[in-house]
């Protein structure tokens, strides 16, 4: 929580655990002052090794904490909340025993004028350890015929080997195989498959594709019954008995509502129903429908209608996150806190265990077993949680959730959940093409799930705002956060909800607001652009490495303010950020940065304020090998440089 300016409240709008800051820097928790003095802790920090987020079985991993101010008392009590999972002595070494996630505590000790005691956490995700295969043993069918489809399967030896297996084929001629197992006749021959593991273990099996000989006695119809407008669904022939001629010919009832291709191939034109009909070639009077409903997903043109449009499409995939804590004393989960989130990403896990993470890949949700969903949210929403769970308000109930990791930094956090309905993922926009002015949506639960899926309106007051935050409560701004400031009304419960552009995309996750008597509608959103450099990794279990360039800088409207009788500017620079220290070895020095540079550009962001190269350093992930170009002003000449991270 922050302070801006010294006269702003910041809230976090979360239901259930609102805490305000006032302009002395008090905490104000119920309104109640408290005394703060140099010994009472005021925050506790877990620091994590890198990549320590995931711990195998057996293996160790070495967390410190730090209790802010220094002066406080630094011992720290350690807990696990699952010792099943894994266990943490008093030297905060966490050592994983089991499969499964777990959260740490770390409780600093508390003085007399404590109001509650300061806490800490970490939650792990402790996997088995690998182990590597041996022998590949592959089971299925010997046969199949042209356009049909065969599921093959493996079992690793030894049992509890753990490794990813491609399929290939020798001649993708004869047939396909996708990552599932499933195999498709394409032509008539005998094709080798091969299962490889990924330390290069293989078998064979070897399946011969057949002709269709016999008449057909049947035909049936397999596909997805309902898609958009300009939107394609491919419906599939099925005939009996098996083996029989599956040669139609296809029609549709009405050709203003979709089109279907020679090859089954149907393609959405305008809103309504048709009946796709398939004729068998050797027999006329054999033939099946299949009903099609063609739904219209744009967005009107006509502005209120833009806005309704936008408000049905989206809700049903925003729900409610519910924060719950275990209760020792009564023995039970109790909920803490909620706030909003949205599915961004879906996958299907088939009746046969295959997986399809594309909806244009499912032939039909009839094939569909259970439906796996992440989705995104606030950190503050789901920390010190013992357990989540997420609201459905059009079911008016609550299932099981998984938070998978959120970040240190950025307010963000990732959850799992299945489900046995299909929920549309939200699209993330572009956050970088948004100006002032232009219309935006939140949708959310303020003030609790009575008050689920509202919505409310306003425009982008500013696309791109730089905020300094004190992430681990120490009294010192140590992040520089990217923000687009909003006036569409936010309020607890709100928290981890999108904000919405009139297309129907996210542009940014709601956060936080600023709030006083006399100031309203300073609502914060996070970038959909930082939330999609973010998620891959937060979906894995681990939590990004903040890059350094390793440099020391100096802002050059401070300097032309308040000149330095040590550092001579070029008349020609009125922005950037002049360089006083290279650090060796580090990213910027292999780039070519030297002292007395003046940092121009960044990424394409001009630098007016340290806090812009901070936040841009923030979307960046170490090691991906990134490269970032650079502007500098040296000697006169304007150089670009390219930095890898």
């Amino acid at each position: 929580m922050n302070i801006f300016k010294k006269i702003f409240v910041f809230i976090f709008v979360l239901l259930g655990s609102s805490l305000l800051i006032g302009c002395d820097g008090s905490l104000f928790p119920n309104g109640n002052p408290i005394v703060v003095d140099d010994n009472q802790p005021t925050g506790v920090t877990i620091t994590v090794p890198p990549h320590g987020s995931v711990i195998e079985v057996g293996k160790t991993v070495q967390l410190t904490a730090t209790v802010a101010p220094q002066t406080a008392d630094q011992s720290i009590t350690w807990t696990s909340n699952n010792e099943e999972v894994a266990t943490i002595d008093s030297n905060g070494l966490v050592s994983g025993v089991g499969p499964g996630r777990v959260k740490i505590t770390a409780t600093a000790t508390a003085t007399a004028n404590s109001s509650k005691p300061k806490k800490a956490y970490a939650y792990f995700k402790v996997v088995l350890a690998p182990v590597e295969v041996t022998a590949i043993t592959i089971s299925g069918p010997i046969e199949v015929y042209v356009d049909g489809t065969i599921k093959l399967n493996y079992s690793l030896t030894p049992e509890n080997a753990t490794t990813e297996v491609t399929w290939s084929v020798d001649n993708p001629d004869l047939a396909t195989i996708d990552a599932n197992g499933k195999l498709t006749g394409k032509a008539v021959g005998l094709v080798k498959v091969t299962a490889t593991s990924k330390n290069k273990v293989t078998n064979t099996h070897q399946v011969n594709v057949l002709a269709r000989t016999i008449p057909p006695e049947e035909i049936i119809i397999l596909g997805r019954n309902e898609i958009a407008i300009g939107k394609t669904v491919q419906l599939v022939v099925r005939t009996t008995p098996v083996g029989s001629i599956n040669s139609v010919t296809w029609a549709s009832s009405n050709p203003d509502v979709a089109s279907v291709s020679e090859t089954g191939l149907v393609h959405g034109i305008s809103e309504g129903t048709t009946q796709i009909s398939a004729v068998s070639t050797l027999n006329n009077s054999l033939q099946a429908t299949f009903a099609i409903r063609i739904i219209d997903n744009s967005i009107s043109i006509d502005f209120q209608q833009a806005v309704i449009d936008v408000i049905y499409q989206t809700k049903s995939s925003i729900l409610g996150v519910s924060n719950y804590v275990f209760d020792s004393t009564l023995n039970q989960y109790k909920k803490s806190s909620i706030g909003s989130g949205f599915v961004y990403e879906v996958w299907f896990e088939l009746t046969d265990k295959s997986i399809v993470h594309s909806i244009d890949d499912l032939v039909t949700f009839d094939d569909v077993e259970k439906y796996c969903y992440y989705l995104v949210t606030n950190k503050h929403v789901v920390e010190g949680s013992d357990a989540l769970k997420i609201y459905l308000s059009e079911e008016d109930r609550e299932i099981p959730a998984t938070l998978m990791q959120y970040d240190d930094k950025v307010d963000l956090a990732v959850v799992y959940f299945e489900h046995n309905r299909y929920l549309k993922p939200l699209v993330l926009g572009d956050s970088d093409l948004m100006q002032s002015g232009e219309f935006a949506i939140a949708i959310g639960n303020p003030s609790g799930y009575e008050y689920s899926s509202s919505a409310t309106f306003g425009i982008i007051s500013h696309p791109k705002r730089y905020i300094s935050d004190d992430t681990d409560d120490d009294g010192i701004n140590d992040w520089d956060a990217e923000y687009i400031q909003h006036d569409v009304a936010i309020n607890p419960g709100n928290s981890g909800g999108p904000l919405l552009n009139l297309r129907g995309e996210v542009i940014g996750v709601n956060t936080m607001k600023f709030a006083a008597a006399d100031i309203d509608n300073m609502g914060f959103s996070i970038p959909s652009n930082v939330v999609s450099g973010l998620v891959d990794l937060l979906e894995q279990g681990l939590k990004p490495t903040r890059a350094k360039i390793g440099v020391t800088v100096m802002e050059v409207v401070a300097l032309r303010e308040s000149p330095q009788p040590d550092i001579v500017l070029p008349d020609e620079a009125t922005f950037g950020l002049f360089v006083a220290e290279v650090s060796p070895n580090s990213v910027g020095a292999k780039g070519g940065i030297l002292p007395n540079d003046i940092i121009l550009t960044f990424n394409g962001v001009e630098l007016f304020r340290s806090l812009a190269l901070r936040a841009e350093l923030g979307k960046i992930i170490v090691g991906s090998g990134q490269e970032i170009e650079v502007t500098v002003l040296r000697n006169g000449e304007i150089l670009t440089l390219t930095l890898i991270f």
